[in-house]
């Protein structure tokens, strides 16, 4: 079995080395910054990057949930003929087609 030294670079050091696009990119751009700009970036960063705590969001995530509301919203006992009457109800389409292709005249 052939043991390999990672602190001597001889091992793969003939590989070609491939850069992909994004770092090409990077390298291509350079920034040279001022002492103010980056304290500007370095705040962004960490504003960005911060620990974010909201205790009253957790506690609302975290709560204790009654769903006994909801099981007796679920489990009532329903009047299927009123729902039945209320949805299959005799529309009178004449009075709305009546009402909407009624000949419109203007009178000066």
């Amino acid at each position: 079995m052939k043991e390999y030294n990672l602190k001597d670079n001889t091992v793969g050091s003939e590989l070609p080395v491939q850069y992909g696009t994004l770092r090409k990119i990077k390298n291509f751009f350079r920034l040279d910054l001022t002492p103010k700009q980056q304290k500007v970036f370095g705040e962004v960063h960490d504003f960005l990057f911060q620990e974010i705590e909201f205790p009253e969001l957790k506690d609302f995530l975290y709560q204790e949930v009654d769903f006994s509301g909801v099981k007796d919203f679920w489990c009532q006992d329903v009047d299927f003929k009123a729902v039945k009457d209320f949805w299959c109800q005799d529309v009178d389409f004449k009075a709305i087609k009546d009402f909407w292709c009624q000949d419109i005249s203007f009178k000066k």
